[in-house]
This record gives structure tokens, sequence and C-alpha cells, in this order.
């Protein structure tokens, strides 16, 4: 129970990193929401040039355009904007 709760903090905090990368590219290249963003388009934004994998899954998150979400693959599916 202690391991899927850690998981689920991680789990929420790469959502978070995530979808802060996602802003800042959308700042920088003056991408209005609803416009495209890739996890490459991310990556120049996150901790050592790498887009962080679900702790659960350890597979892909899914990032969406500009002005959405992230998805997590794993049990949770959003987080909430700060």
């Amino acid at each position: 129970q202690a391991r899927n709760a850690a998981r689920s903090g991680n789990c929420i905090n790469n959502l978070r990193i995530i979808d802060s990368a996602k802003e800042q590219y959308a700042i920088e290249n003056n991408i209005a929401s609803g416009g495209a963003c890739t996890s490459a388009n991310c990556t120049a934004y996150l901790k050592n040039n790498v887009m962080p994998s679900c702790p659960g899954t350890s597979t892909a998150y899914t990032v969406n355009v500009i002005g959405t979400l992230p998805i997590s693959p794993g049990t949770l599916t959003v987080v909430s904007s700060p």
C-alpha cells in the first residue's frame, strides 16, 4: 500500500512537471491554447532533457495539446493545475 501511494505521488508530480514544460514551451513559442505539443517539444524544458515515464507502468505519458492536462497511462488519469 505504501509503495502504491509513493507511485501515485510520483505520477502526480510527473504530470505537474510535464504540464509546466508544456506551458513554458507554449509561452516561448507563442502557441495558443489548443496548439499541438509533443513529447519532443517539451523535452528541452525538463530536467536532463528527459521525459519522465509512469512509475507504475514505465510507459510514456500522453502530453495532449496546449491547455489540456497531460494523462497518465497508469491508474491515475489527470492532475489539476495548481
